[in-house]
């Protein structure tokens, strides 16, 4: 868990990144995570980029603040290997799995909202890229919750 202090730290940080000319990053709150895990944020156009780095490769993350604008939110991961990646709010719950192989294989949920991006073609070369739409979310829940296992943990 993370202190209040924490939070407002993570809140801040959106503030700043805003403040500095990337008018489309969200204040976006991070909140219930590993002391380890380390987070930022940068935007990709309009698009905001959470950038995940998880020393343990088994993590998660509570992202508030879905009603603040951003239609869609890019979660870059920096694993070896993505296992696995779920995504739930108080309703919802979508899963995307990944082989070995590289084979994505997600729930057969109709509107799922997890649009795969990049799928690094060797562990730890580049981040594994998954764009979510937020706009499933924001009618029934501010905060979603990511976790994630890596397969090389």
């Amino acid at each position: 868990m993370v202190s209040l202090a924490g939070r407002h730290v993570c809140a801040v940080l959106g503030v700043l990144v805003m403040g500095c000319g990337c008018r489309s990053v969200p204040p976006f709150e991070l909140s219930d995570y590993h002391a380890d895990d380390q987070f930022s944020w940068r935007a990709e156009g309009r698009l905001p980029v959470l950038v995940v780095k998880c020393p343990a490769g088994i993590g998660g993350v509570m992202v508030s603040g879905l009603d603040r604008g951003a239609a869609q939110l890019m979660v870059e991961l920096h694993l070896d290997g993505l296992e696995n990646l779920t995504i739930r709010s108080n309703r919802t719950r979508y899963q995307l799995e990944v082989t070995q192989a590289g084979r994505v294989l997600t729930e057969p949920v109709q509107n799922n909202p997890l649009i795969l991006g990049e799928i690094p073609a060797k562990p730890g070369v580049m981040p594994w890229r998954v764009r979510i739409d937020l706009r499933s979310y924001r009618h029934h829940t501010d905060a979603i919750t990511l976790s994630w296992i890596d397969f090389y943990r």
